[in-house]
């Protein structure tokens, strides 16, 4: 059910949580001085990012933006007293937070967490023995289970929804979670921690033919790429931060969020990757994604993952593949299953097999570690 931003602060004070807090005497941040000396006036909440630097940065985030937020997820993702969420992610996160642990406690549902290190079994048995109806995970730990879904998918019949977010997610593996459970809605979401965190979500019933894209903004949230069709989406949100922590100047108006995308006619929003990914080989500009997307496509492969190495004309191109169990395919087939499809300039130069791509600490793929 949706609840009125009203009623949902009511039930998070009743729970203990107060999100008006006056910035002066800020002080739950493990004695952090710097920061919690810092706050500009407002402040209900501080989160940790890394942003595109890789440095820790602190956002700072009001109470109504936290509320705006939440009141936007609530409208997609419909749980109640009755539901009990699982969360295949790390408690830390502020999309955790106000996506899962304050939209649990506002509407009174039971909510649990994974161990940071988890069996396909335990998965499964926690599904099945708790009644679990909601889950939440990254698309990469989806995609590992997805096997385990499909050959356990009778007994996950109590999910309703599956829901992806914190990085873009493979067609595959969106596909293969709505084959295996036809009765979940996947829900595949977008976000960013300065002007949200959620900004979108796609959902498998309500545009089941646009698998690709991330989905329409949620109530609050405008997203565009000025001056392009396609380029840098830049964000306004009434839940934009309100500025970094010890940093000057107020939050902007709109926020460029450094990820390379459109925005279609119709208001979905497709996401190709990071700008800080595109490749410059030969004057060309690509998304290596668009040569994952069709390394996918092979049968025997599970997922790839492009790595970029040297600069200039001298940049050489490897594909780390994970097979699909079972299945074998020579690197040869593969360079040549996408070479006719492709520019020269997008052609792999090295394929190397891998029993799992490599992920950050968050669960996010990592194009940057080195595996040979």
């Amino acid at each position: 059910m949706d609840l009125p931003e009203s009623a949902i602060e009511e039930r998070l004070k009743r729970a203990g949580i107060h999100l008006h807090v006056k910035a002066g005497n800020w002080c739950a941040l493990r004695g952090n001085d710097h920061v919690s000396h810092n706050l500009v006036e407002n402040t209900a909440l501080v989160a940790c990012t890394s942003g595109t630097t890789g440095l820790a940065r602190f956002t700072q985030h009001s109470a109504a933006g936290v509320l705006a937020n939440l009141q936007g997820i609530q409208e997609y993702l419909n749980i109640g007293t009755d539901d009990h969420m699982l969360v295949l992610r790390e408690p830390s996160y502020l999309s955790v937070f106000v996506g899962e642990i304050l939209l649990a406690i506002a509407h009174g549902a039971r909510l649990s967490f994974s161990p940071r290190r988890f069996t396909p079994h335990f998965f499964v048995q926690t599904v099945l023995n708790g009644g679990v109806t909601c889950l939440t995970a990254t698309a990469s730990v989806l995609h590992a289970l997805l096997p385990t879904i499909k050959r356990e998918a009778a007994q996950l019949r109590s999910l309703r929804f599956v829901q992806l977010l914190g990085e873009g997610a493979s067609l595959e593996t969106i596909e293969g979670l709505a084959t295996a459970l036809p009765d979940a809605e996947v829900i595949h979401a977008y976000g960013l921690t300065e002007a949200g965190p959620r900004l979108t979500a796609w959902s498998s019933r309500k545009h089941p033919r646009e698998r690709a894209c991330v989905g329409e903004p949620i109530s609050g949230v405008h997203l565009r790429v000025p001056d392009a069709e396609t380029g840098e989406l830049w964000v306004h949100s009434s839940a934009m931060m309100l500025g970094y922590v010890g940093e000057r100047g107020a939050s902007p108006d709109w926020l460029a969020t450094h990820d390379y995308g459109r925005v279609d006619e119709r208001g979905l929003v497709f996401v190709e990757g990071r700008t800080d990914d595109i490749i410059n080989r030969s004057g060309i500009k690509f998304m290596p994604t668009q040569i994952e997307q069709l390394l996918n496509e092979h049968p025997a492969v599970r997922a790839s993952l492009i790595q970029a190495r040297g600069m200039g004309y001298g940049i050489r191109l490897r594909a780390l593949i994970e097979l699909v169990e079972g299945q074998q395919v020579q690197p040869d087939e593969l360079l040549r299953f996408v070479r006719y499809r492709l520019p020269s300039a997008m052609w792999v130069d090295d394929v190397e097999f891998v029993t799992v791509l490599p992920c950050k600490s968050s669960g996010k793929l990592d194009r940057a570690v080195t595996t040979a």
